[in-house]
Formats: structure tokens, sequence, C-alpha cells
């Protein structure tokens, strides 16, 4: 029977695959669900049997039946709560106490591949990330915003620097290739485009007379060096009260960064950076598709033990010492089994996909540039192409079951507040004593529970005295109110130390947490010792210190009407709120743009409307003109939101809408002086 036959049920970021015509392989990633979707819209509302799915060999996404796709791996986290289904059994659930992942990846602008190589092996590209929890001596917050300095240098030897906050015209040159403009982060050794005219606040430190004479013309530069400049954090200083502030720049190498748990598991054609080993073997593109098409094929799992043992000429060769090397991969013959992503396209089974089109269309093929000396030791990007995930799952039962396939397991989403986990805290329903239990075990069936009841002492450095262990009925314990230390979640030490910043590895039914510092070390440690980092951070802004007057109206009209009669008092108060209302909208957006909810675009559309309004009236106090109407970025999103309002029958109305159309295509190119 084929996997296909045994997948239930599909989930956003499930990695898939299929066919095409040709009998190749081709691996995407599953957008939504129909178990899943939350999308009102009829026109792309998905029937039961549906998912939608971005394929790599395509530049959009499209709607398939679930059984013409096959599941190759699905995302468990440390911390997720799984079950297996098995028809007419109600099964337990557990908890995936840590994972392993391994990935096959092609080392960017080449046409080569590694296969199974470890994500611990594979680093981000940048060493700080939104949301990423850090600390600063002993002080301890979440990144909210990073700005960076990025030097580039152009092929005629010309060298820029820019800031990546306002210079969003900047494309990588790869992703170009395959119509995927968009890009999180900027890295060294990274290709990218641009026009040098476009630049927002470049600093030339060396221009030639050729890049003088073509600064209109778009042109490539790898970059040489990111530096951050401008690090914002939001500080705890208890878990009621968060202060945002800046890093100094001396600062900023002080700063320790825990990467988000999310970080240490790949997505489909994710940016890494990889260390090369010697022990990596390299294979050609088209040698590798051609045997997962024949290892995948369900006709041919017979000849399995064929395909697998492949002959020493198929082999890619290992990386040894540069001279070996070059004999072996720089070659400058161009092959003829190269394609991109999007050597072919294909509509799905019921035609159904953003942009549909009725025929099959084969592009030309783009070959690879020379290969660079690949040696071991050299720190290459690379993008992920497929992955392979097994997890361990402690069950509610208290057995550990050790490298599950993924592929076997199925998110438990609805979960009652009686769905209780080994080393989960629990106090008595209806009690408030000091006592507080760990748990044991969990029948699933009878919904009953082993616990551990502990009194904590008044000297916090003591351990907690064990009073009973006893079982009872799960609907006689809630949830711990403080105590809610599952894996992957962030943890500072009470009291607080310096330094002491570090994740959770696991809750054990002992009655201690394991926790590993941001030194490496791991310590077990009781829970009052304890103290969670906010996973987010709700910003509440609001006028209610003058509920008569500071009642500021958001739409632009209101503003053009009082702009004129600001004192100088009222213009700083003024302009203080509305940098808090457009910093929490944006720190509000970045936390709802990371769940990719496209039922929400639209909304959020007209939120990034507002704050861009809000911001142009701001350029008025300060006299700049970073938010113009003329904005070229600002026209897109303009464009954008006009468009999706046609097409879902919405009239817009107001003096944003009504400028756009004054301002006529050429402002796009107006330049400031």
């Amino acid at each position: 029977m084929s996997v296909v036959n045994e997948v239930k049920e599909f989930y956003s970021n499930d990695i898939v695959y299929r066919f095409d015509k040709r009998k190749r392989i081709n691996f995407g990633v599953v957008v939504d669900s129909y178990e899943g979707s939350t999308d009102s819209d009829e026109f792309s509302i998905l029937q039961k049997g549906q998912i939608r799915v971005w394929w790599l060999n395509s530049s959009r996404e499209s709607v398939w039946k679930q059984n013409k796709v096959r599941l190759m791996s699905r995302i468990v986290i440390p911390g997720d709560i799984v079950r297996r289904l098995e028809n007419g059994k109600e099964t337990q659930r557990g908890y995936c106490k840590e994972s392993k992942q391994y990935a096959t990846i092609q080392i960017v602008g080449t046409d080569r591949i590694i296969e199974r190589v470890s994500s611990e092996r594979l680093c981000t590209v940048t060493p700080f990330d939104t949301n990423a929890a850090v600390c600063l001596g002993s002080k301890y917050g979440r990144i909210q915003g990073i700005d960076q300095k990025v030097t580039m240098q152009s092929k005629c030897g010309s060298t820029v620097e820019i800031f990546s906050s306002i210079n969003h015209d900047i494309e990588d040159y790869w992703l170009t290739k395959r119509n995927r403009n968009y890009f999180e982060s900027f890295y060294p050794g990274q290709e990218v485009t641009c026009t040098p005219n476009s630049l927002e606040q470049p600093s030339w430190i060396s221009r030639s007379k050729a890049m003088k004479r073509s600064m209109q013309t778009r042109q490539r530069f790898t970059v040489q060096k990111v530096e951050p400049t401008d690090i914002e954090v939001a500080w705890y200083d208890s878990m009621s009260s968060v202060s945002l502030n800046g890093i100094k720049a001396e600062d900023i190498k002080k700063l320790h960064v825990i990467e988000p748990i999310e970080n240490a598991h790949l997505e489909l054609a994710e940016r890494r950076l990889l260390k090369l080993s010697s022990s990596d073997n390299l294979i050609k593109k088209r040698n590798w598709i051609r045997k997962q098409s024949a290892l995948h094929q369900p006709e041919l799992h017979k000849v399995l033990h064929i395909v697998n043992k492949t002959s020493k000429k198929d082999r890619g060769p290992k990386l040894r010492r540069p001279s070996l090397l070059s004999t072996c991969v720089n070659t400058n013959e161009p092959e003829e089994g190269w394609w991109t992503e999007e050597g072919e396209e294909e509509v799905s089974d019921n035609g159904s996909s953003s942009s549909s089109t009725s025929v099959t269309r084969y592009h030309a093929r783009h070959f690879p540039p020379k290969l660079r000396e690949l040696v071991p030791g050299h720190t290459v990007a690379v993008e992920v192409l497929c992955t392979d995930s097994k997890a361990t799952i402690v069950w509610q039962d208290g057995t550990e079951e050790k490298d599950v396939p993924t592929t076997q397991l199925y998110y438990s989403i609805s979960l009652d507040d009686h769905e209780f986990f080994p080393g989960e805290w629990v106090v008595q329903e209806g009690k408030t004593d000091k006592l507080y239990g760990a748990i044991q075990y969990v029948n699933h069936l009878e919904r009953t529970a082993a616990v551990k009841w502990f009194t904590s002492s008044e000297d916090n450095q003591k351990p907690p005295q064990l009073v009973l262990t006893n079982e009872m009925s799960v609907y006689d314990l809630r949830k711990h109110p403080k105590y809610s230390f599952r894996p992957g979640i962030v943890v500072k030490r009470i009291p607080v130390e310096e330094d002491k910043l570090g994740s959770v590895l696991d809750s054990c039914p002992e009655g201690y947490v394991v926790v590993e510092w941001i030194d490496g070390t791991q310590e077990n440690c009781w829970p009052h010792n304890l103290e969670l980092i906010p996973e987010t951070i709700d910003f509440e802004y609001s006028l209610d210190d003058n509920e008569d007057s500071a009642q500021v109206s958001w739409e632009t009209e209101s503003i053009e009407s009082v702009a004129g009669d600001l004192t100088d008092e009222t213009t700083l108060q003024s302009m203080a709120a509305r940098l808090d209302f457009v910093r929490g909208r944006v720190i509000y957006l970045k936390e709802i743009l990371k769940q990719r909810n496209t039922s929400e675009t639209f909304s959020l559309l007209k939120e990034l409307l507002m704050i861009y309004d809000n911001s142009s009236y701001l350029d008025k106090l300060l006299d700049t003109s970073f938010f113009s109407l003329k904005s070229r970025h600002f026209q897109v999103l303009l464009s954008q939101i006009k468009e999706k309002a046609k097409i879902y029958g919405v009239e817009l109305r107001g003096r944003l809408f009504s400028t756009v159309d004054n301002l006529g295509s050429s402002s796009l190119r107006t330049k400031k002086p």
C-alpha cells in the first residue's frame, strides 16, 4: 500500500511530493488544508479532501486533491502534542521531547546536491532574529526590531554601504531566476540585484566610472559584510512590566541570543549556511532527481534494493584537497541536465491556481555558473530541497518512544483542559493551598492520573518537599497557573543572575525541570527557581490619560483638520502617541504575518495603510519624506489593496485612493533630490 493511502490528514508546512507528466518528482509544501482552513472567501475556500500547495518548481500556489500527493515529512517540534490515528480506536496522546531532522540541500548558485545533512549543521543566515530571546547581563527580553548595515560590491569593483531597513528594492539574484523575489535576510556572499540610483541613503566607498554611467541600470552585487547597527529589545522587568529600548552599538557584541525553537527546524526552500565537511558527497541535481523519482515511484517499490545500491560512478565526489576537487567538479562545460526550479509548471488536477492556465509550459533552462573551490571548512549558502524528520515522543502512559517517523504522527489540535502529560505541573481543582503536583502518567481511557504532590519551602533555595503520591480523576486537577515548562520554552533563573537565560529540554515527573543555559551547560532546576520569558509581547497602547482631549482619530481627514492648530507641546504629545501607535501595530502585524494566515491578508493590508498614513503625518511634523505618497513602496501597497478590493467587490473611499490615481505612474520613478 502506498504512503498516500495511509495519510488521513494534511497540515500546513507538511512537505509533500508528486510526479509530473515526465515522471519526475516534484517537492512542495502544504500552505493550507481543508481541516485547518479558516478562509471564508468563496473563491479560495477549500473543499473536503483538498489542500493548497506551493511547489518548488512553481511560483504560485495551487489546489490539489489529497490523494494526488504524498507525504514526505511533517514538522514536529519539541512541545508539540501529537497522536497516532487508528480507525475505531481512541488513541493516547503524547508530547514531543526532542526531534531530529535531516535535509537534502542544494548549494546556492550551483547544481550540486548534498543528501542527509543534519539540521544541527545548518546555521541561520543571521545571528539575530525578530522575537529571539536575549540577555544582556542581568536584563532579559526579546528582539523586536533589527537594522543592519550591508556592504555590497559590484562586478566593476564599486562598493556601497546601505541600511537594510530602508532599502526594499533589492532582490536575491538566484531567487529572481525562479520568480521568487522575496528574501528575509542579508548574509555575506549573497548575490543580489538592484538599481543603484534607487538605493535609499547609500554611502559609496568607491564608485567606478562604469558605475557612474549605469546608475539607472539594474546591476548585480555581492554582499561583503553585514553588521547589525540597531537592535530594539523589549526588556522584561517582570511578567507584567515591559520596556522597549535600543541596544547601544558597543553592547551588541555582548548580547547573548537564544534562537526561537522554530529556527532549529527546516522549512522547504529555506536558506541556511553550511560549513562543508570532508564526508560530504556532492552529486548533480539531475542525478539526484532521477534517483528520487525512481525511489518513490509506487510501481518500482519491488526494485528499491537495486536503486539504493548506486554504483561508484553515480556517486558524487567527496570533498578533498583543492587540487583534486578542481578536477572533479570545476568544469566549464554546461550541464545538459541543469534546470532551475521553474523547469516546468503544471496546472493542478482541478485546474485551480492563483493564475490558472490550461497548458503545460516548459521554460528555458538556465545553466549553472562555474563552481568555485568547494573545500572542507568553507561555508556556503544552501537551500533546503526536502527533509526527513524523526521525533522522541513521551506518551501519556509514561512510556518514551524514540525515532518515530513524523509521517506517522498527527497534531492533536483540540485539547480540553483536562488532558495532562507526564511531567506537567498541576494543582487541585478548587483548592488554594501551597500543594502542587507533577503528573507521573495518565490513563487516557479511564481519565485518571497519578500525581506526585510537593510543597515549597519558604526558602526558595531549598528543594520542595514530597508530600504524597496518589491517583485521582483528571477532572479534579487543573494546570498550574505559573509552572508551564514544556520543551523549547525560554526561562530565566530566579533570583536573577547574569547570563542565566536558557531553554527547557524537559519537565520531568520527578519534580524538576531540565534547562540548557546559553553557555551550553545543563542543569536540573526546581520550578520555583525559574520564570518564563513570554513568547510574544502584547503592547497595549491607549490614550486614557486624558479621555476628553486625547481621543485622537487615526483617520487622515481629521489629521489634516487639526494639523495647523497644534502648539509645540501638543505636537510633541501627538508625535509620541502616533509613534507608539505605529510601533504597536507593526509589532502586532509581525506576529500575525508569522502565522501566514491567508484569510486575513486583506485586513492586514488595511492595517498597513493605516500605519503608512500615520507615518506620513509624522513626516510632516519632522519635515522628512520617508513616507511620502510618492514613495514607490507606498504605491505598491496601494495598488495591492486596490487589486484585492476589486476582486472582492469592495469600494474604497478616502483621500488616499483618490490621490494615488492623480499621482500617475511617472511618480514611481521620481527621485528625491
